[in-house]
């Protein structure tokens, strides 16, 4: 008996660790700032068409960077709302979808006839993933117009929030 409670109080410790809450609900997911000697730097991946590109592609612009995986529920359910926000705010964000640990078949059979416009990127060893010290999917770094990283937000991320982000770092 004993046995049992702890291993309820591990598994319990161990699920609130992973920001996991019964029922599905997502912990929720408070902008942080990054630090002031973050920016967007020389890192480059390939797309799903095998052509290269990062951050430092998009001068001038506010950049998305939303680490994913089609494993994980939180991603897909943030997905249509990133799609929202970009094309709300086209011409003004660039956003990145980077794709960690998977491989380039499963994302494009994930991604078939979802009509997504940002691109996708694949980060299959998470090697950039681990520059940015990336611990939970989703999470997303906003970079603003300078290329300054000004904001790291662990947990999927609504379209209104998605807009404030952008506009706050389009300032």
């Amino acid at each position: 008996m004993l046995l049992l409670a702890l291993g309820v109080v591990v598994v319990g410790g161990v699920m609130l660790a992973l920001n996991w809450l019964p029922g599905g609900a997502p912990a929720p997911a408070a902008p942080q700032p990054a630090s002031q000697q973050d920016s967007r730097d020389s890192w480059r991946l390939s797309d799903l068409s095998g052509e290269t590109t990062g951050p430092a592609d998009y001068q001038g612009k506010v950049v998305l960077v939303n680490f994913w995986a089609t494993r994980c529920g939180y991603c897909v359910e943030e997905m249509p709302d990133m799609e929202k926000a970009a094309r709300a705010r086209a011409g003004q964000v660039a956003i990145l979808a980077v794709n960690f640990g998977e491989s380039q078949k499963a994302v494009e059979s994930f991604l078939s006839g979802k009509g997504y416009s940002f691109r996708v990127l694949l980060d299959a060893e998470g090697k950039v993933a681990a520059r940015y010290g990336i611990r939970a999917l989703p999470t997303t770094l906003v970079f603003d117009r300078a290329g300054n990283l000004v904001r790291k937000v662990e947990g999927a991320i609504r379209e209104a929030a998605f807009l404030k982000l952008i506009d706050e770092a389009a300032k």
